[in-house]
Parts: structure tokens; C-alpha cells; sequence
């Protein structure tokens, strides 16, 4: 029988056991697709952007089940400098009384405690110890998954989000931004 139809990375397991063979075919597999080559293709294009006064960002919009953290997974292995990145997830905690923000959600991801965080000042201040993160470590971007969730609160606090990354996309951070996230009835 010919082995054409089998790809060549994998053309290996032809010759193995049955239960390697169920392994193999029981591992996740990534199919390339041309919505996610563009993305990958965007930030990568984003990442070469030099500093200007406001920092790109790209929105990924699609319905649920489409794939978008899929491609979330694949952006260490596929854009460049994604080691200096932050991935923040906005997506509700099953926990009782446990209501996510954006400056909690970044402290968490730079590996900083949650006080750092709460900082001197509430609302939309970025706390001493986030901005020196985020100097020390060279980030020049945020990966946001589940964006829309961050839209589930009251205006006063989406304001404070968007003040935020508005913050972090302006010249003194220059983070360029990625959002992921699902919206039924379009941005409002």
C-alpha cells in the first residue's frame, strides 16, 4: 500500500504498534488554515511595528468554538519575541463572588500579587510595581482571551478597562494589544 496520502512527519507511525498508532492519533492536532495564518501574519507584522505615539491592536472576533484560543496556544511557537508577551484570560471564574479585572488579571500574568494590583490608587492608575514589570521585562504586548467577558460588568468598570488599555497602548508603554473574544451582536 502506498504511504502518499500519509503525511511525511508522520508517515513514521505507519510502521509501529497499534496502541503507538492510537497515540498518535488520539494527540491533538493542529491544522493550518488561512484565518489563522492571517492572524499569525498580523502579529507578526504588529511585533515590527516601531514605537509610535498609539500602539496598534487587533481584534479576533469569531463564535464560540471557532478556534481563537486555539490560536492563542500557537503564539509562542509562531510570532516572534512571544517570550515578552502577557496572556490574560477575562473569562468568568466559576467561583462565587469572584469578579475579574484587567489590572488584577495583568499583575497576575507579570507574576506579581494581587495587591500590586490594587496599587495606591483605584480606578485606572497602573500601580508602580506593574510598570516596572513591564519595563524590566521588556513586554511589548498583551494577548487578551476572552475578551468579551470584560464587557460583562457595569460602564463604570468597562470605562476603567478601556482607560486602562488605552494607558498601556499610549506612548509610555507603547504595548501593542491582541483581544480574542466573542460578540453576538456586534461591538458596542
Amino acid at each position: 500500500m502506498s504511504d502518499e496520502h500519509v503525511r511525511p512527519d508522520k508517515r513514521k507511525y505507519l510502521s509501529e504498534d497499534t496502541d503507538v498508532r492510537i497515540a498518535a492519533i488520539l494527540e491533538e492536532l493542529w491544522v493550518d488554515n488561512n484565518s489563522s495564518e492571517a492572524v499569525f501574519r498580523m502579529m507578526n507584522n504588529i511585533e515590527a511595528v516601531p514605537d509610535r505615539m498609539n500602539a496598534p491592536a487587533l481584534l479576533v472576533v469569531g463564535p464560540g468554538g471557532s478556534g481563537k484560543t486555539a490560536i492563542i496556544s500557537k503564539i509562542p511557537s509562531r510570532i516572534k519575541n512571544s517570550d515578552r508577551l502577557a496572556f490574560i484570560s477575562m473569562a468568568e471564574s466559576p467561583e462565587i463572588n469572584v469578579k475579574k479585572s484587567l489590572k488584577t488579571e495583568l499583575a497576575l500574568a507579570l507574576g506579581l500579587p494581587i495587591t500590586a494590583a490594587q496599587g495606591a490608587k483605584g480606578g485606572s492608575h497602573i500601580p508602580n510595581e506593574i510598570r516596572e514589570v513591564i519595563k524590566l521585562r521588556r513586554i511589548w504586548g498583551l494577548v487578551i482571551d476572552e475578551f468579551h467577558d470584560a464587557l460583562l460588568r457595569s460602564k463604570q468598570e468597562q470605562r476603567m478597562h478601556m482607560s486602562i488599555l488605552k494607558k498601556l497602548l499610549g506612548a509610555e508603554y507603547g504595548l501593542k494589544l491582541f483581544c480574542f473574544g466573542t460578540f453576538r451582536d456586534g461591538l458596542k
